[in-house]
């Protein structure tokens, strides 16, 4: 049995409760044969192996960069699985970003309170047991965890009869699993998600990075009219910035004055048409940061779907922002990027891509990253500490290396 200290959660708190977890219910797992046995009657476990594996389902409950990130992974299984059929269970918020993915044969969507910081809604029993029953139903041969997450594996693969179990070890709960991968902290999220695929039945191909970002030529269309409602044409050098995060995150945010100060000296220096993006509850705080300016911007707030934001930054010759999901769409759709990093690692959660277009600025802290807190008692330095001097300059290299120096729109 493992001590507490030997997990490898993200806290102090999550370590105790995933030790504890195993403890207790993973002991009454082992007592009684009798139990078990009937416990296997209800859930089947199948032996190892998976020659007949036909129905696949990857489990992938939290925000739109973390689902992205595990695209490259359903790329690999696909592969490796081509005549087996790949179904994705994911947040309704997220979903949108991998519609129409043809490697994704069904989807089921469910909202879960834990990765919202419980403020955004309830746990709902009654759309819990129809998602679970319509789970039941489709009788999956395995599901993955990206995630894991003891409540996701017990709720939903767990309890949804899945007859094979692949997750991660040392997280809590492995005593649910049939199958564990190592979990290696150091990782970027992109490449644990490959790893933990591979554990599924054997190594799968290696095609590289192949994210999935869903479009449509109605997107496409809505942005072209959209910009041109707002004056911009198709030869202007636009620059989109993304000031926001997740709510109950906001530590990872850089500060609005420094936004407003970065897209006023891209404006004046570079000839740039700035465009700050966001939600409908990101509103108000853009407008703040507008406020702050001496130049003119533009704010597409709630204006766009995730589809159409993905299109939307496809069209930036530049798109800044600190580490949250558009972060991913950006890498993914090949703009140029300026990442923002605090508290975060961007050695496990940057951005993927072409390294020549990507920057991400930073500040060495003597703290340990990442950080979970949400009040920082150390004055916030890794963000605070970054000038508006440093993304600036990290912008105007990219910008420079599409154009060459000393060329602008104006």
């Amino acid at each position: 049995m493992r001590t507490w200290r030997q997990y490898k959660n993200y806290s102090r708190h999550a370590k105790i409760s995933a030790w504890g977890i195993d403890l207790t219910a993973g002991t009454l797992f082992k007592i009684g044969a009798a139990c078990i046995r009937a416990l296997r009657r209800i859930f089947p476990i199948s032996p190892p192996g998976l020659p007949g594996t036909r129905k696949i389902l990857l489990i992938r409950l939290d925000h739109i960069g973390d689902l992205l990130m595990t695209t490259p992974a359903i790329h690999a299984l696909k592969l490796r699985f081509p005549e087996s059929s790949l179904c994705l269970l994911a947040s309704p918020s997220a979903l949108p970003i991998v519609a129409g993915n043809p490697e994704i044969d069904r989807t089921f969507f469910f909202r879960v309170p834990w990765y919202d910081g419980g403020r955004a809604q309830r746990f709902s029993c009654r759309e819990y047991i129809l998602l679970l029953r319509r789970l039941r139903r489709e009788r999956f041969d395995a599901a993955i965890d990206f995630r894991g997450d003891f409540r996701v594996l017990f709720f939903f693969s767990f309890l949804g009869g899945m007859k094979q179990r692949v997750g991660y070890a040392a997280l809590g709960g492995e005593f649910l699993l049939t199958r564990s991968c190592p979990y290696d902290e150091t990782r970027h999220f992109v490449d644990a998600n490959l790893a933990l695929a591979n554990c599924l039945d054997g190594p799968l191909a290696a095609p590289g990075i192949q994210y999935f970002v869903n479009s449509s030529s109605t997107d496409v269309a809505h942005v072209d009219n959209f910009l041109s409602e707002l004056g911009i044409g198709a030869g202007d050098r636009i620059v989109g910035i993304h000031p926001a995060t997740i709510p109950h995150w906001r530590l990872k945010r850089w500060a609005p004055a420094r936004f407003a100060a970065l897209a006023d000296a891209l404006i004046l220096r570079e000839g740039a048409k700035i465009v700050f993006t966001g939600g409908k509850e990101d509103a108000a705080e853009l407008e703040n940061i507008v406020s702050l300016m001496r130049e003119k911007a533009w704010i597409t707030a709630g204006r766009t779907s995730i589809p159409q934001l993905a299109q939307l930054i496809r069209r930036c010759r530049l798109f800044v922002t600190n580490d949250t999901g558009p972060m991913h769409i950006a890498a993914a759709v090949a703009t140029p990027l300026v990442a923002i990093f605090g508290p975060t690692d961007p050695q496990r959660s940057g951005p993927c891509g072409n390294p020549e277009m990507i920057r991400v600025v930073r500040r060495d802290v003597p703290c340990r990253r990442p950080c979970f807190v949400s009040e920082c008692a150390m004055g916030h330095e890794c963000m605070n500490g970054i000038e508006v001097a440093d993304a600036l300059q990290a912008c105007e290299e990219l910008l420079h290396l599409q154009t060459g120096p000393g060329e602008n729109s104006q």
